[in-house]
């Protein structure tokens, strides 16, 4: 006999956000959706994705992931692991929320993100995206490797509450300082070296350095390998601006001040080298000798997860999310037009 409710499992970390922000819009939700006859399980997140695979997750109608990116993350692996097809609702209360964002579900004012959660969730649309793996590890938003990557990993949770994206100066501003490594990359593109400070790769043309996403491109079967190497102040301070144009304004940025690829896997080293130096912006040439490789801190949704060397591919359509209509068909319907008539 079938059931005349619907079943939804909300998983929350205690520790996203601030406590009573949290506990506070997971009463607003269930009021809600209980309303609106869904019936909700709250379950707290569990550190490997593995021990949430259980009889209730599988039997569910939607899977609800209250908390920040990293909370985001391993509900998501979780789902993917399991091969499901169950939706996945993100309420947005972490600190940077970057996957949130891109997918159109944080509004300017935060006291009605919830609102706007239960109206994605009773009218948007089940969009598929990709993920990303890196050694065998899923992440969300972006890997990263080198100096940057490690600042963005810096700031703790106690910090990230208290001082939101402010904590984040600190450790870039030193990040600029250190020697930028020396970066072997095998990819569809070809075998090349760079020299930088910072090399991420995300699912959109950046995910948070500010240029906007089109929610179509994190479906596209590739991501975007990002290279940058600020060398002064300024130069950090100019990628700074262009993130909290697109962060708080929304606004995307038209020229972008670091190299972009494609690809649908790579193979990042990090060279030991023979002399400091900047290679040139020129594939296949460089200003410094390799004497190997060596291992360094590899970062994952903005925490430490291994050490290079990195093997970094695509996962196409891993997951189903639930995104707000408008933003469905401004993005996900336009193209799919576009392409029927190419």
């Amino acid at each position: 006999m079938a059931r005349s409710w619907k079943q939804a499992i909300l998983i929350f970390h205690p520790g996203s956000g601030r406590a009573n922000r949290l506990s506070q819009a997971i009463q607003k939700l269930t009021d809600s959706l209980c309303q609106n006859n869904w019936r909700i399980t709250l379950r707290t997140l569990a550190l490997d994705p593995k021990e949430m695979l259980d009889d209730e997750l599988f039997s569910a109608d939607l899977i609800i992931a209250a908390g920040g990116d990293g909370t985001v993350r391993t509900v998501l692996e979780a789902v993917t692991r399991a091969g499901l097809q169950t939706p996945v609702a993100i309420i947005p209360i972490g600190t940077g929320n970057l996957l949130a964002r891109s997918l159109g579900l944080v509004t300017a004012n935060e006291s009605n993100r919830v609102r706007h959660a239960v109206d994605t969730i009773l009218n948007g649309k089940a969009t598929c995206i990709d993920l990303g793996k890196a050694n065998g590890h899923y992440f969300t938003v972006d890997a990263g490797i080198g100096p940057l990557a490690e600042a963005i990993a810096a700031p703790s949770p106690n910090e990230k509450r208290r001082w939101k994206l402010l904590s984040y100066v600190w450790p870039l501003w030193k990040a600029v300082r250190c020697e930028p490594v020396h970066l072997k990359i095998t990819s569809d593109c070809g075998i090349f070296e760079r020299s930088a400070r910072g090399l991420l790769i995300t699912n959109a043309i950046d995910m948070g350095i500010g240029q906007g996403v089109d929610v179509h491109q994190m479906c596209d079967g590739t991501l975007d390998l990002c290279i940058l190497n600020p060398q002064t102040y300024s130069d950090l301070i100019e990628i700074g601006l262009r993130f909290a144009n697109w962060f708080f304004l929304g606004r995307a940025s038209t020229h972008l001040p670091y190299e972009i690829l494609q690809v649908r896997s790579a193979k990042i080293e990090v060279l030991q080298t023979a002399e400091k130096g900047l290679a040139p912006s020129e594939p296949n040439q460089s200003s410094v000798r390799a004497m190997g490789s060596k291992q360094v801190p590899m970062m994952l949704d903005g925490d430490i997860n291994g050490l290079t060397p990195a093997l970094i591919e695509v996962v196409p359509h891993a997951v189903n999310v639930m995104i707000p209509m408008d933003v469905y068909e401004r993005t996900i319907c336009r193209c799919s037009s576009a392409e029927q008539v190419r």
